[in-house]
């Protein structure tokens, strides 16, 4: 806006000059062509200004033009030197900023590099922890299996039975051998 205001105050001002050379004894400049003169006729006694004069009018013209676009040119450096200093800015200061807030956020919402790796390791320390929990599980399965399947364990007890059967009163005592029915019994309940 500051630039459409200098270029119509200065179209303005030469349109003014242009008036006083044309017509030097009219006191009214801020109305120009309001008597009855118009642009034609203007333009007519312009054809019989002096090559001088012309020469001049062109080279005011030819400045005003050049220095409007001087103007332009070092608006536009300025505002890309502001721009250029504004990415470097962004770029030096936002990694030790980003850095940072990737360390206070929490790491569901992290979506990083760093954080995926963090992230695949644990995952990783995770599935070898429940493999060998199964591998434990299936061992324990194992050894109950062998146990269940080792009958050793029921010959001891039948002959543990035996033996406290005739080391108490022998086949005739009907008591102590329900006695020990039920004591043989809840031995093999128990294992």
């Amino acid at each position: 806006m500051p630039i459409c205001t200098l270029i119509v105050c200065v179209l303005y001002s030469m349109f003014v000059c242009l008036y006083m050379r044309l017509y030097p004894s009219s006191g009214d400049i801020a109305v120009p062509f309001s008597q009855s003169h118009n642009l034609s006729v203007a333009l007519n006694y312009l054809n019989i200004f002096k090559l001088l004069n012309i020469f001049m009018f062109a080279f005011i013209i030819i400045v005003v033009v050049v220095v409007i676009i001087l103007i332009i040119i070092i608006m536009l450096i300025i505002h890309i030197i502001t721009v250029s200093s504004i990415i470097s800015f962004t770029i030096t200061v936002t990694p030790p900023l980003s850095l940072l807030t990737l360390l206070l956020r929490r790491r569901d919402g992290i979506s990083s590099v760093l954080t995926f790796k963090l992230r695949r390791e644990e995952e990783e320390e995770e599935e070898e922890e429940e493999e060998e929990e199964e591998e434990e599980e299936e061992e324990e399965e194992e050894e109950e299996e062998e146990e269940e399947e080792d009958p050793s364990i029921g010959i001891d007890s039948y002959i543990l039975f035996e033996l406290m059967i005739f080391n108490v009163g022998g086949h005739d005592n009907l008591v102590g051998l329900q006695y020990f029915v039920i004591i043989a019994c809840l031995f093999e309940l128990l294992q």
